[in-house]
Formats: C-alpha cells, sequence, structure tokens
C-alpha cells in the first residue's frame, strides 16, 4: 500500500550473487535500494557483511523487530561477535526505533515492527508507485524489461476499487492491459 514493490531474498543469493554498485545492490538482473531485514534471530555473517557495504556505499538497511543475534550453528560465538559488530556499525550500538543510523553514505534504521519498515524508507526510496486514495486490497509487482516498466496490479477483495497512480520519472506512454478481458487501451501520463 505504499507503493514499494519487494521481492525475497535468501543469504545464499545476498553473499553469492549480490554486487554493490553505488547506492544499489544488484543481485542477478534485480536491484535493490533497500534491504529490510525481517525479524531475523540468525543471519549468516558473510550476507550482513554484503549488506553493511552495500549500506556504507549509500543503500538502506531497514531491520523491523529485533536485529538477528547470532550466526546459525554450533560453535561459533566468534563469527556471532563478528555479526553483532557489523550490525552495530550498521544500526549504531544502541538503536532507536525509527532513528536512521548514519553508516557511511547510507543508513540503517531498527524499526519495532514490520508496518514501520515502509515509513521509515520514505525520504530514503522513492515508491514505485503512488496511490491516490491508498487502496487496501490492491497489490502490484514491477519489473524492468528493455526500456519498459511493467506493473501488474491486482485487486485481491471482492468489490471493485477506484484509484489513481502517478509513476516515478517521466512517463511517455502508458498501456492498460485488462486481463479479465483482453482489451488495451491508452491511458494519458500526467507527467
Amino acid at each position: 500500500r505504499a507503493g514499494y514493490d519487494f521481492d525475497g531474498l535468501d543469504f545464499w543469493a545476498v553473499t553469492r550473487l549480490g554486487r554493490t554498485k553505488g547506492a544499489r545492490l544488484e543481485v542477478g538482473k534485480a536491484i535493490y535500494e533497500a534491504i529490510v531485514l525481517p525479524n531475523l534471530e540468525l543471519m549468516e555473517t558473510d550476507a550482513m557483511e554484503r549488506i553493511a557495504v552495500f549500506c556504507r556505499a549509500g543503500g538502506t538497511v531497514v531491520a523491523c523487530g529485533r536485529l538477528p543475534g547470532q550466526t546459525p550453528g554450533f560453535g561459533r560465538e566468534g563469527e556471532s561477535k563478528k555479526l553483532r559488530r557489523l550490525l552495530a556499525d550498521v544500526f549504531g550500538p544502541n538503536p532507536i526505533p525509527g532513528r536512521p543510523h548514519q553508516c557511511g553514505r547510507g543508513r540503517g534504521i531498527f524499526v519495532a515492527a514490520a508496518g514501520d519498515a515502509a515509513p521509515a524508507l520514505e525520504g530514503f526510496v522513492v515508491p514505485n508507485v503512488k496511490f491516490t486514495p491508498r487502496p487496501e486490497t490492491v497489490g502490484f509487482v514491477h519489473r524492468r524489461v528493455v526500456g519498459r516498466d511493467i506493473y501488474f496490479f491486482a485487486n485481491v477483495g471482492p468489490d471493485d476499487v477506484r484509484f489513481n497512480v502517478e509513476f516515478p520519472g517521466r512517463t511517455r506512454r502508458i498501456e492498460v492491459w485488462d486481463a479479465m478481458d483482453g482489451t488495451i487501451r491508452l491511458a494519458a501520463p500526467s507527467g
């Protein structure tokens, strides 16, 4: 509802496929401006190292609910201490919920609950879309393909929903494809 698209990544993908390019993390062909750590209890040190590099380069990292306290496996206290040092670098030694902590050119933000993640991103990451009004039952997916942005909107509620959508940047041509009846029509760009 806040206008952000997201993917799920595992530690393997971040560690082995992730590369920092400016203030973005590239994982394969996907590009991310922010990483959200959702109430993690355990985390691999290698993944947190990659995320810390991304943050220092200008990225935004949000941790929801708690910071991971140890690495997986037994007898890895040395790795867990290293993980906690990296977390302190990104989020500060005593994170205050909602307050960004400067980490290089980026920031780490600890929030108390998952619902606070999107507001924490405001001002740091431009949403993929802006809804007016924000529909409760509409979700979306955004993908880029060779000079084109493709958005798939889905209303998962039982009732019709009307809303306006603004896309970031300059839009030259918008086509609306209706999956229910197969029609395609042009829509007027607003900017």
